[in-house]
């Protein structure tokens, strides 16, 4: 099975002619997040940027963890990849969501269907899987309104993904892309810290409390207000020796 993490946008997917640049930077900060965690593939497509392990060693949870707190991602997921075909997502979608679909009760099933050439359509899709578990799985029953597994199959251009869960995002827009300031030194504690160690990981979080956070984020909001967004440090001069 081939197992990739989506991340779908929030903010960044209304910035029209600015999405590109909005997407570039969203991408430099998630490979920066997970330089320590392994080797990835990066797709962008369609409001989502598609997170492809290249081993099978990967810790997918500290990823997913690491992820949750990047800006500009709104809400993310594991997911399997499977070949385009009602065949494909029937068969392969049983033994990837076999262990949410034994613990769980109740269940129902979303389809977002992007590719219009796929030959069923989105309540089609519903159908076809949503009696194809039930056959698998007899104890479930059907809740449309408070399931406890949210089956959701979405076929895009190049393949079709399943998956269930999904968790909440940091939301917002990407670090490093914002003209003004992103974030009051009033916000909330978890929020300033989220930020931070989106920033720098490695900060001293023994050291370094929620007041100092504040104070670094009320100076930085009054240098941005002044018009002082250029933070580099000067290239220090070469020296020669004689």
């Amino acid at each position: 099975m081939k197992e990739l993490i989506l991340c779908k946008y929030g903010e960044i997917a209304l910035k029209g002619l600015n999405k590109s640049t909005f997407e570039s930077m969203l991408v430099k900060n998630v490979k920066r997040r997970l330089r320590f965690c392994g080797k990835f593939n990066f797709t962008r497509s369609q409001s989502t940027l598609y997170i492809e392990p290249l081993s099978d060693d990967i810790d997918m949870d500290e990823v997913m963890d690491k992820l949750t707190k990047i800006f500009g991602i709104a809400k993310l997921c594991r997911a399997l990849m499977v070949e385009k075909t009602m065949d494909s997502i029937l068969n392969d979608s049983m033994e990837y969501l076999e262990e949410a679909l034994e613990g769980a009760d109740t269940f129902k099933v979303n389809a977002k269907r992007a590719d219009k050439k796929f030959p069923l359509k989105s309540p089609e899709i519903c159908r076809e899987l949503g009696g194809f578990i039930l056959e698998n799985f007899p104890h479930l029953t059907v809740d449309v309104h408070n399931p406890d597994v949210n089956v959701v199959v979405e076929v895009r251009d190049y393949a079709a993904y399943v998956h269930g869960k999904q968790l909440p995002g940091a939301g917002g827009i990407p670090v490093g892309t914002g003209g003004k300031a992103a974030i009051s030194h009033k916000s909330q504690p978890q929020l300033l810290k989220a930020l931070i160690a989106e920033v720098i990981p490695e900060y001293d979080r023994e050291r370094v409390h929620v007041s100092d956070i504040k104070k670094a984020f009320s100076w930085f909001n009054i240098l941005v207000g002044a018009g002082i967004t250029e933070f580099t440090l000067p290239e220090e001069e070469e020296q020669s020796e004689e």
